[in-house]
């Protein structure tokens, strides 16, 4: 059964009107688990629906906790369903990372896969299933959809990438390819992509290099 659980209100000006209006989130739980995080403006005139990306985790304790990727930010959803707002100092830390990886590959995008250029003018590319992380065409001129993941990528990022490659297949009416970049992969992952061939998997890995300081 679908579930859907409202924040505590809280308020936004936007910054072309300076109309103030008065916001709650909206979380959707669906059957199979998968959340959508959407801002609904309750004063003013009427705005879309913002969708924003989420993930979510089960605590120990029951607790349902809901991580909005783009405020780095969390709602706990506790087994007796109240609300407790926060923000997660290693969620933080992870976008943060996210990003880096993203500028990192952008400025070398062939050691990821010879013949690669970028072709998402140097920003992430909207999509009406999210933001794709890197666009780029591959030497035969083949869009590739790539993902990126500061950590672990969990199956629902397999179910990630997918969507976004189905979403510009119907945009541009061609097969797109899709690479996912992570620091590992769960074995759900590695078994699905074999029956997938329109989907790579590439391990990133740090290297240090110390350099001496003269005295």
């Amino acid at each position: 059964m679908t579930k859907i659980i409202k924040s505590d209100p809280y308020y936004y000006t936007h910054k072309p009107t300076g109309i103030t209006y008065e916001c709650i989130d909206i979380y959707i739980i669906g059957e199979n688990g998968h959340v959508k995080s959407e801002t609904s403006y309750k004063d003013g005139e009427k705005e879309e629906i913002e969708e924003n990306e989420v993930k979510w985790d089960e605590l120990d304790d029951g607790t349902l906790r809901i991580f909005d990727l783009a405020t780095k930010t969390y709602v706990d959803i506790r087994p007796d369903g109240t609300l407790v707002n926060g923000i997660d100092p290693a969620l933080t830390s992870t976008f943060k990372l996210e990003r880096d990886l993203q500028v990192a590959l952008r400025k070398n995008i062939g050691a990821l896969e010879e013949g690669l250029e970028i072709s998402d003018g140097g920003k992430e590319r909207e999509t009406k299933a999210g933001k794709i992380d890197i666009t780029a065409k591959d030497a035969s001129g083949k869009t590739v959809v790539i993902e990126l993941k500061a950590g672990p990528a969990r199956p629902s990022s397999l179910t990630q990438i997918l969507a976004y490659m189905s979403s510009l297949n119907d945009e541009q009416n061609e097969l797109v390819r899709g690479i996912l970049v992570a620091s590992d992969f769960d074995k759900k992952i590695v078994f699905a992509v074999k029956t997938i061939p329109a989907i790579k998997l590439y391990r990133y890995q740090y290297k240090f290099i110390f350099d001496r300081v003269s005295l």
